[in-house]
């Protein structure tokens, strides 16, 4: 298979959810749609307030890619693997980067359409397909080691709902299971019910968790990127928009195994519960929906990571930025940068203890805008947490 070039600027000896959506929100992104919801103008400039920056972390640059990347891990071997942003056309989006500096599809003729990635402590690549266009969303998993696939589980209906958009999610190694972040569900044109969807990874049964709860709702709150509203294009032809506002989103998973903390991307709380309570059958909805605590605040953000310290890392949309919820609950920007930071997917730590990070200018694609802005190279960052994160 042919390699493609891209530039590498520290070296793979030193050398990964969303913001996506599924198959479903696509199609649906290319029909007109009736709102009495007044639009705001892209014109308009609204100012954010200043916030500190502590400048607690540095950031690396792992490459510079011509193309949107959305994931990045690095296998235990330390191979870096890296998946495209949803809109790209390519049949196969993951790919692994190489020493010579270009990249080839992984695995080797694959057809792989994921979004998210996850690596777990035996090198098992773990891929989310969100689906779309007739099928199924699922989740894969491909030894890295012996370079073969070793779980198939499509995610069937109910905890598959025909809005759905499977975006990141974590693994629970010690009750081998995964918990996946759907930020849209529901059955009608941009009338959403995000949700939690847990999937057992021996039995390959799915289920649709805090379906309704406020914890997993979009806030009525704009996301304010470059000084204009986030907005998603509804219609191609005449340029429609509405706000863009999206339920549950980040997700992070303590080391221990104990905790699952999320939170909506447009949203200014952080939640969490226990992984003990969310695998309880025998707990009803409402139960349930009891058992989840506020941990703190945030910003809007796409990704969450949480360290061995109880510090919750967000990619901060709005600031380009790396922002962290301490245990206390407070909110600060530990890192800022308009260039390598112009949003931000999710995090994934590594046995190196590095945390790597994608940067892909996601709001100025054409899900957002009626034309791509965007302008390359699109980033693989890493930084050292402020406390080891596995």
């Amino acid at each position: 298979m042919q390699a493609k070039t891209l530039k590498i600027l520290v070296s793979l000896a030193i050398a990964t959810t969303g913001l996506a959506t599924g198959g479903a929100i696509l199609t649906l992104a290319q029909q007109s749609l009736e709102t009495s919801e007044m639009l705001v103008s892209q014109t308009t400039q609204t100012a954010l307030p200043n916030l500190p920056v502590t400048n607690e972390v540095e950031l690396e640059v792992v490459a510079e890619l011509p193309i949107r990347p959305s994931a990045v891990v690095k296998t235990p071997d330390g191979r870096v693997i890296w998946t495209e942003h949803f809109g790209a056309p390519n049949p196969n989006r993951v790919h692994e980067l190489l020493p010579d500096g270009t990249f080839r599809d992984y695995p080797a003729g694959a057809q792989y359409e994921s979004h998210a990635l996850r690596i777990d402590s035996q090198g098992v690549l773990w891929m989310l397909d969100m689906g779309g266009n007739g099928r199924l969303p699922k989740l894969l998993g491909w030894d890295t080691t012996t370079e073969t696939l070793v779980k198939e589980i499509e995610i069937l209906a109910p905890a598959n709902e025909p809005n759905s958009s499977m975006q990141d999610f974590v693994i629970d190694e010690s009750r081998n299971l995964v918990v996946i972040a759907d930020t849209a569900g529901g059955s009608e044109p941009w009338q959403f019910n995000p949700a939690l969807v847990v999937v057992d990874l021996n039995t390959g049964e799915s289920r649709r968790l805090l379906a309704g709860h406020p914890s997993v709702q979009a806030e009525a709150i704009d996301a304010i990127i470059e000084g204009q509203p986030l907005m998603i294009t509804t219609n191609r032809e005449t340029g429609e928009q509405i706000p863009s506002r999206w339920g549950v989103n980040g997700i992070a998973i303590d080391p221990n195994y104990e905790w699952i903390y999320y939170s909506p991307m447009s949203s200014t709380s952080v939640y969490r519960i226990s992984t003990r309570d969310l695998t309880d059958t025998s707990l009803s909805a409402e139960e349930l929906g009891r058992r989840v605590e506020r941990y703190g605040d945030k910003n809007i953000g796409d990704g969450l990571m949480v360290d061995t310290a109880g510090n919750i890392y967000n990619t901060d949309l709005q600031y380009n930025a790396i922002g962290v919820t301490d245990a206390q609950g407070n909110y600060r920007l530990i890192r800022k940068d308009d260039e390598l930071l112009n949003f931000t997917e999710g995090f994934e730590p590594a046995a190196d203890g590095y945390v790597y990070v994608a940067t892909n200018q996601a709001h100025k694609s054409i899900f957002f805008q009626p034309v791509d802005g965007g302008v390359p190279p699109y980033y693989l960052l890493r930084f050292r947490p402020l406390t080891p994160a596995r």
